[in-house]
């Protein structure tokens, strides 16, 4: 069957639905499935959706079969955080899936093609995706790998609790519907998010972070913490998410058998008078980030289950809590769950950037004239340094599993 049988175009308003069943379908191979409510989410709560940034192939119906969605390609519109460098205009691909049974017919490169033609007409200059197997379909269609440091930390509930117990008492949910909350997260999120994140619009934070997802396999917990410290605001916030087969197990045998996994999605942590953001001491640091941590799970667990001998395991992109942090406190007793040997650094392959057409980047030190991928990722990578709590430049790449596309 040739790509002659197929209309390759955007969604129209009345596909939602069928582009909804279409992607339930394609990635119902995954272990669980993907939930619905997971591609609506996306849908429905991204204030700077574009139907047309929806690229579908359909294969024609006739007088007895209606048209057939058999391919898609989703291009989430967002501004990009290049620190240094400022902001820049960037295209998501996400949503790539072709119906198995057309699958292997180049449905998918053509969209990808059409997202690109897409992009360029409005002006957008570099593309970004997250892959698991299918980076070298990808690296033949222009796309560079740019690896991203990842860390998973190892403990007992006890080691946590010592070094972090008198921040505990300051910590509570957040409650979106607060102004003071939603204020105090924009403020961290914007002197702190990593270089390539994404910046976050008023819209964004209301209709994509505070959002509960409706995907039913992660439970998610989030938690602010405010403390005045020698007459400093201190402030933070953390999100987390787990498993809910995991909770629902650990909930059901009264006992956690097996190691807690936590994902963190994000945490930020800072000194605040009125706009103004600086960040904290290292103690401080790594102790709110433990205290936050700790919060969420007991959020979820009563003590009789969260005793001291259970193990968490907590995965994190590296720039948020960075090694350097950790090093800094390690001579006390306090911080043992952060000890070279309860860490494990790894990097994630799976994503990749294309730089649709060349652009220019200026910081206060030069200009740059970026015509290629491995110039991009080069600024991406560029050591600078972020926190005062760490001697020297460190990479400041990373990307906050809120933005998920």
């Amino acid at each position: 069957m040739s790509l002659d049988v197929y209309t390759f175009r955007h969604l129209q308003e009345n596909e939602v639905d069928a582009v909804l069943n279409h992607l339930v379908l394609v990635f119902s191979s995954r272990p669980g499935g993907v939930p619905r409510g997971l591609f609506a989410d996306h849908f429905l709560n991204d204030a700077d959706r574009d139907i047309e940034g929806v690229r579908v192939a359909v294969l024609r119906g006739n007088a007895l079969e209606k048209d057939e969605i058999v391919g898609t390609v989703r291009v989430y519109r967002r501004t990009l955080n290049l620190g240094p460098y400022g902001n820049l205009s960037c295209g998501a691909i996400g949503d790539v899936g072709t119906s198995p049974v057309h699958s292997g017919k180049g449905i998918a490169s053509r969209l990808m093609r059409e997202a690109e033609e897409y992009m360029i007409d409005r002006g957008i200059s570099v593309a970004v995706l997250h892959t698991g197997s299918a980076a070298k379909l990808y690296a033949k269609l222009g796309w560079c790998i740019c690896p991203m440091r990842m860390c998973t930390l190892s403990f007992e509930v006890g080691e946590l609790k010592f070094g972090v117990e008198k921040w505990m008492r300051h910590a509570r949910p957040v409650n979106v519907k607060r102004l003071a909350d939603m204020r105090l997260m924009r403020l961290l999120h914007e002197k702190f998010a990593p270089v390539g994140s994404f910046v976050r619009s008023e819209a964004y934070w209301r209709d994509w972070v505070s959002a509960d997802p409706q995907d039913t396999r992660r439970k998610l917990v989030r938690h602010v913490l405010e403390a005045s410290v020698d007459g400093k605001v201190v402030q933070a916030y953390l999100f987390l998410d787990m498993s809910t087969l995991a909770v629902e197990q650990v909930l059901t045998s009264g006992k956690a058998d097996i190691p807690v996994v936590l994902t963190v999605r994000e945490f930020f942590v800072g000194h605040v008078k009125g706009d103004n953001v600086s960040t904290v001491p290292p103690e401080q640091f790594v102790g709110i980030f433990g205290a936050l941590l700790l919060a969420g799970v007991n959020h979820i667990f009563d003590e009789s289950i969260l005793v001291d001998s259970v193990q968490l395991k907590a995965t994190f992109p590296a720039i948020l809590m960075p090694e350097a942090a950790m090093d800094a406190v390690r001579d006390s007793d306090l911080f043992d769950w952060l000890a070279p040997q309860k860490r494990v650094f790894y990097e994630d392959f799976g994503w990749m950037w294309k730089v649709l057409r060349p652009f220019v980047l200026v910081s206060h030190e030069a200009k740059s004239i970026i015509t290629s991928n491995e110039e991009f990722v080069q600024k991406l990578t560029k050591p600078i340094s972020i926190l005062s709590i760490i001697s020297g430049p460190i990479n400041p790449y990373g990307f906050l599993k809120t933005d998920d596309f």
